[in-house]
């Protein structure tokens, strides 16, 4: 695959770099994301780590710390920093964080000495990026090499935990992470995946999703769900059982058609308790968005049509009739956007509003300045950009 020739560099770099650290008997500080693409990709790196230490007779310790928030802040970092100061000279290594509202606590790391190595997949602004290059020993991200990827963190984790030591059980937790990132459409999903069942997958993602959304991270858990069918049936019953509950809350939606654009609208202020939380909530609408344009079937399809076409009939049709969408959720003063089949990105949103935000192109969330409104100026950028043919 072209992303692991132009990547090769980095990939090997960073496998070396970890495998020199711990020869000589060094610790390793993972900081992740506490989502299934985190949670994943700091499976890999500790299952290969550790068996590479195990392997060699090294008395290297890996240590960790998940965390909610997609970015690390200073805050999180002081709590992090009294267990960091105990580890014999840690390699911090930093897993699927947004590069650009942590620059402050790696610069507290750099105080103290400490090395970071990066790896991450959102986009970013690379002028100030550039600026702080040097608090990392390196740095991964495709979109540093302008690679257009549909990947997560831990695909790139995989192919980094595969060159320190191989473990068969990687491949799993790479697949969750990339269905967990919504990347299961992509060729890179199409490369790594030679069998596995893609709902299962999608089960295991946000089985993943809902024990990080409830519960201090205990691995144990989490492997459970790959090993006990079970355990997962069970969960995923009582997990169906919530988001059906969420769904029947919800009261208002708005949609409007711009060009060949279903752009849909509805307000979370009152539903940020419990799972799942306004972005995965997001994002289940636009799955069934999505499904309904290519007419297949996808969970919680029925009762979604059944809950909002209710006095209007032709809520169903407008879908069905639209080749792209854009699904937008408003909790308080800041918008959780998800992007269908559009060459709309979330960037370019962000820039017709000169609004605050970030994440991927076609998901993330925005904050806007002043008094703006968001449907409008979502309009104008589909007239702008067309849509798809």
């Amino acid at each position: 695959m072209e992303m692991l020739n132009i990547l090769s560099e980095d990939l090997n770099k960073i496998a070396n770099l970890l495998k020199d650290h711990v020869s000589s008997n060094n610790d390793v500080f993972i900081k992740f994301h506490y989502d299934a693409d985190g949670i994943s990709s700091f499976l890999m790196l500790n299952n290969s780590l550790k068996a590479f230490i195990r392997n060699k007779g090294f008395a290297s310790k890996i240590f960790y710390s998940p965390n909610k928030k997609p970015f690390y802040d200073v805050s999180d970092l002081i709590k992090d920093l009294s267990n960091i100061k105990r580890l014999n000279n840690p390699l911090i290594l930093i897993v699927d964080f947004g590069m650009q509202k942590s620059f402050e606590a790696y610069k507290i790391l750099n105080s103290f000495g400490l090395k970071i190595i990066l790896i991450d997949h959102h986009l970013f602004d690379k002028i100030e990026f550039n600026k702080n290059l040097d608090l990392f020993e390196i740095a991964l991200n495709p979109f540093m090499k302008n690679l257009e990827l549909n990947i997560s963190a831990g695909a790139l984790c995989y192919e980094i935990a595969n060159k320190i030591y191989y473990k068969n059980e990687n491949l799993l937790y790479n697949l969750i992470s990339l269905v967990g990132d919504k990347c299961e459409e992509g060729r890179e999903f199409s490369f790594y995946n030679k069998g596995h069942n893609l709902d299962y997958l999608k089960d295991l993602a946000l089985a993943f999703d809902y024990i990080a959304f409830n519960s201090s991270f205990n691995q144990e858990l989490f492997i459970s769900l790959t090993q006990n069918k079970l355990f997962l049936d069970n969960l995923l019953s009582a997990i169906h059982k919530e988001i059906i509950s969420k769904i029947k809350e919800i009261k208002f939606l708005e949609y409007n058609l711009f060009e060949d654009h279903i752009v849909l609208f509805t307000k979370l202020d009152n539903l940020s308790y419990g799972f799942p939380p306004p972005h995965k909530l997001i994002g289940i609408f636009n799955s069934i968005i999505k499904a309904l344009i290519e007419q297949r079937e996808e969970k919680f399809e029925s009762l979604f049509i059944e809950h909002f076409s209710l006095g209007n009939p032709e809520f169903h049709n407008a879908i069905i009739n639209a080749k792209s969408a854009i699904v937008i959720g408003q909790l308080n003063n800041s918008y959780t956007i998800r992007i269908y089949n559009s060459r709309v990105t979330l960037q370019d949103i962000i820039e017709k509003l000169n609004a605050e935000g970030g994440g991927h192109k076609q998901a993330g969330s925005l904050r806007l300045k002043g008094d703006v409104n968001l449907i409008d100026s979502i309009k104008k950028v589909i007239e702008e950009k067309r849509f798809i043919s």
